[in-house]
C-alpha cells in the first residue's frame, strides 16, 4: 500500500516535546511525515515562506511570539484567514482556545491529555477540513470566474444589440437622406439640362429615329419649337446636319453604336432659318441586358463662337509666322505654348521641339540672372524691354533686342508672357565696325596734322646737324659724335612721321601688278633666318596659284613683317608660326556682317600664333596709333595702325580672330 507523505512542521522550544510528537507521527500506519523543526515564531515564518507544510504543530508559548500573535503574522504573510495549525497549551484554557479557532487555526489540543492516536485523529480532522475549505475555495473560485464570463458574455451581446440597433438606425438614417438626395439631384439635373448652354435629347431605336426627349436649349441652338420635335414629330434625327457632314457623322456614330462606345464629332448644323452654326456633339447607345439598342442619347453645344476665335488665331498664327522677329508665348512656369516661324529662323528649334520645354532648357545662357530680372520686371510693372545674349540650338550667342508683355485672362489673373525677340548680333557688329571706322578717320586726321608739324621741325634740326662738321672742320671726336647722334635720331623721328603720314593719309607711292606668293616665300626666308628655333613657321598655300593684286611690294612686306614680329612678341616661350594666303570670293551675306567688304575676289593672307592671345576689352583699341602693351622702349604703338592704314588704302581691311592663351590669328584681306 502506497503511504502519503505530508510536511509537518513541529514548533516547540522544548526539544522533549518536538521528541515525543515525533514519535507519535512515526506510529501513524497510513502516512509518512516529512517533519520540519522550528524553536521559535520567527524561524517557523522563514519556513513557511520557503515551502507551507501541510500540519503545524504550534506550541502557544514561544520565546518571541505566542500561537495567537504567530497566527496574525500568518494572516499578514499569506493574506487568508484559515491554516492547518493544531494550536498545543500546556494546559486547558478555553478562552485561548476559543480564540485561536477565531483567529483561524484549525484544532486545539493540551499536551497532558495528548496521546499517539489522538493526534492521529486530530491531524486527519485538520486534513478533513483543509480538504473541504480547499474544494469550498476551489468552487468559489470557480463560481466567480463563470460567473465573471457569464457578465463579459452578457455585456458582449448587449453592445452587439446595441450596435446592431444603431447601425440599423444609421442605415435607415442614411437610406432616407440617400432618397433624398436623389431626388434632390434629379431636380436639379433636370433644371441643369434644361438651362443647359446646348441641349440633351433621346431617340428612340425606330426608322425615324422618333425624338423622345428633347432639353429646352435645343430652342437657342435649333430655332425650332417644342411642338415641332415633340408633338408633330416631323423632325427625324440628322434631318439638320449639313449635307457634307451628314454621311460622315452618321457613319461615325453607327461605327460608336456597334462597338458599344461612346462617339465625338463636331459638325454644321442648318437652323430653321436656313444658317449654320457649328456644334459639337457627344452621345452613346442604351442598351436592353440581351444587348439590343433602345434609345440614342446625346449632347449637343453651340461651339460657333469658339470655331470663330480658332480661325482668327489661325490667321493671327499666320500673320505672326510670316514676322520676321522671334515671337514665342511662355507660361508662368516658363513652358513653351507658342512658337512662331521667326523663332525657329532664330533659334534654331522647331515648334515640335519647344512646345512644353522651359525656355531654360533652350536658350540658357551664363548672363540668364539678366532674364530672370526682366521677368522678375515683366511679373510686378507688366512689361520690359531691353538686350540680352541667348543662345541659339547650334550653341552660338545671338544678341536680341527683346520686348516682354504679360498677358492676362478675363479675371485680369497673369497667365503668360509674351516676348518678341530681335536679332541685331549683325547691327551691332557693324555698329562696332563703323565706329572703328570713324575713329580710325578721327585719328587719322588728328595724326596728319600733328606729322607736318613735327615734320617742320626736324628738317632743320637734320640739315643744320649735317651742316656743323662742315663749318666746324676741328671738332674732336666725341663732338661729332654727339653730332651722328642728333642726326640719327632726328631720322628716325622722320621715319616715324613718315609712318604717321601714311597712316594718316595712306597713299601708296608705287603700285605694281604683284604676285603675293613671291612676296610671302621672301618674308618666310626672312622669319626662319631671323626669327629664335623656338617658333616653328608653317607655311599653308590653299591653292597653287594666288590671284594677282595692284599694290605697293615695299608697303605689304611692311604689314606682314609687322604682323610676324608681333605674333614673335607673343610667343615668347616658343610656338608655332603659320603663314597661309588663299583666294576668296566675297559675296552679299559677308559684306552685310562686314561694313568694310566689297562685293568681289580677294586675296587673304592669314598670321597666326599660339602666343597669349589678346584681351577681349582691348582688341578693338590694338589698331589705335600709339597704342601698345609692349614694356618700355619695346614698340611705338604704330606698327598696326600703319598696317591697317597700308591695307584700307589697298581696299583690304584686316579682321582679328584671339582667345586667351590660345592665340591670335590676323586675317589681311
Amino acid at each position: 500500500m502506497n503511504l502519503t507523505t505530508q510536511t509537518v512542521l513541529l514548533v516547540d522550544d522544548c526539544l522533549e516535546d518536538r521528541i515525543t510528537y515525533r514519535r507519535y507521527l512515526s506510529h501513524n500506519r497510513h502516512h509518512s511525515y516529512s517533519i520540519l523543526e522550528a524553536e521559535t515564531g520567527e524561524e517557523a515564518l522563514l519556513l513557511c515562506r520557503q515551502k507551507f507544510p501541510d500540519i503545524i504543530l504550534l506550541d502557544y508559548l514561544l520565546p518571541d511570539l505566542n500561537g495567537l500573535e504567530f497566527l496574525d503574522r500568518l494572516k499578514i504573510q499569506f493574506g487568508q484567514a484559515n491554516f492547518p495549525v493544531v494550536m498545543l497549551t500546556g494546559q486547558g484554557n478555553e478562552q485561548i482556545a476559543v480564540q485561536a479557532m477565531k483567529d483561524g487555526a484549525a484544532e486545539y489540543l493540551i499536551k497532558q491529555d495528548l496521546i499517539p492516536e489522538s493526534l492521529r485523529l486530530v491531524i486527519e480532522n485538520v486534513r478533513e477540513k483543509q480538504a473541504t475549505l480547499n474544494a469550498r475555495k476551489q468552487a468559489e473560485s470557480a463560481m466567480q470566474v463563470y460567473t465573471a464570463e457569464l457578465e463579459i458574455r452578457v455585456a458582449e451581446r448587449t453592445a452587439k444589440l446595441v450596435q446592431a440597433n444603431l447601425q440599423l438606425q444609421q442605415q435607415i438614417k442614411e437610406r432616407q437622406q440617400a432618397e433624398a438626395a436623389v431626388q434632390e439631384s434629379e431636380r436639379r439635373l433636370s433644371t441643369l439640362i434644361n438651362n443647359l448652354p446646348g441641349y440633351v435629347y433621346r431617340v428612340a431605336n425606330d426608322r425615324n429615329y422618333t425624338p423622345e426627349f428633347i432639353s429646352q436649349g435645343v430652342f437657342a441652338i435649333s430655332e425650332y419649337k417644342q411642338e415641332e420635335y415633340l408633338l408633330e414629330r416631323t423632325i427625324s434625327y440628322g434631318k439638320d446636319i449639313h449635307p457634307d457632314d451628314a454621311k460622315w457623322v452618321w457613319e461615325k456614330i453607327q461605327q460608336a453604336i456597334a462597338a458599344h462606345k461612346l462617339y465625338e464629332c463636331e459638325y454644321r448644323l442648318i437652323t430653321k432659318s436656313g444658317t449654320q452654326k457649328w456644334v459639337w456633339e457627344r452621345g452613346q447607345g442604351i442598351y436592353t441586358k440581351d444587348g439590343e439598342l433602345v434609345f440614342l442619347e446625346g449632347f449637343v453645344t453651340d461651339i460657333s463662337d469658339r470655331k470663330s476665335a480658332e480661325q482668327k488665331i489661325r490667321e493671327q498664327a499666320a500673320l505672326l509666322d510670316i514676322a520676321s522677329d522671334a515671337i514665342y508665348v511662355r507660361d508662368l512656369e516658363h513652358r513653351i505654348l507658342f512658337w512662331n516661324s521667326g523663332a525657329e529662323r532664330l533659334y534654331g528649334w522647331t515648334v515640335a521641339e519647344t512646345f512644353g520645354k522651359k525656355t531654360s532648357e533652350l536658350m540658357c545662357h551664363p548672363s540668364s540672372f539678366e532674364i530672370q530680372a526682366a521677368i522678375k520686371t515683366v511679373l510686378e510693372v507688366g512689361s520690359w524691354q531691353g538686350e540680352l545674349q541667348k543662345l541659339t540650338k547650334s550653341g552660338q550667342e545671338a544678341l536680341v533686342s527683346s520686348r516682354m508683355t504679360l498677358v492676362r485672362d478675363e479675371a485680369g489673373q497673369a497667365k503668360s508672357i509674351l516676348t518678341v525677340d530681335t536679332d541685331i548680333t549683325e547691327k551691332k557688329q557693324l555698329e562696332a565696325q563703323f565706329y572703328r571706322v570713324q575713329r580710325l578717320e578721327s585719328i587719322g586726321t588728328l595724326a596728319s596734322g600733328i606729322a607736318h608739324d613735327i615734320n617742320n621741325i626736324l628738317t632743320p634740326i637734320i640739315g643744320f646737324a649735317q651742316l656743323l662738321p662742315l663749318q666746324l672742320p676741328n671738332l674732336n671726336a666725341k663732338n661729332r659724335q654727339m653730332l651722328e647722334i642728333i642726326t640719327d635720331n632726328a631720322k628716325r623721328g622722320t621715319e616715324l612721321v613718315e609712318q604717321i603720314l601714311l597712316f594718316a593719309q595712306g597713299k601708296p607711292e608705287k603700285r605694281v601688278v604683284l604676285q603675293l606668293k613671291n612676296l610671302l616665300k621672301k618674308i618666310e626666308h626672312i622669319v626662319k633666318e631671323t626669327f629664335p628655333n623656338s617658333i616653328k613657321i608653317i607655311s599653308d598655300r590653299r591653292t597653287s596659284e594666288l590671284w594677282t593684286v595692284s599694290a605697293d611690294p615695299t608697303q605689304i612686306y611692311q604689314v606682314l613683317i609687322n604682323l610676324c614680329v608681333n605674333a614673335r612678341d607673343a610667343m615668347p616661350d616658343g610656338g608655332i608660326l603659320t603663314i597661309a594666303a588663299d583666294n576668296q570670293f566675297f559675296d552679299r551675306n559677308y559684306v552685310r556682317k562686314n561694313l568694310e567688304a566689297k562685293i568681289g575676289n580677294y586675296v587673304v593672307i592669314t598670321v597666326s600664333d599660339t602666343g597669349c592671345g589678346v584681351p577681349e576689352e582691348i582688341k578693338e583699341r590694338i589698331f589705335d596709333p600709339f597704342f601698345t602693351t609692349k614694356g618700355s622702349g619695346k614698340g611705338t604703338g604704330l606698327g598696326l595702325s600703319t598696317a591697317i592704314g597700308i591695307v584700307k588704302n589697298h581696299d583690304g581691311f584686316v579682321n582679328l580672330k584671339s582667345e586667351i592663351g590660345k592665340g591670335s590669328q590676323f586675317q589681311v584681306c
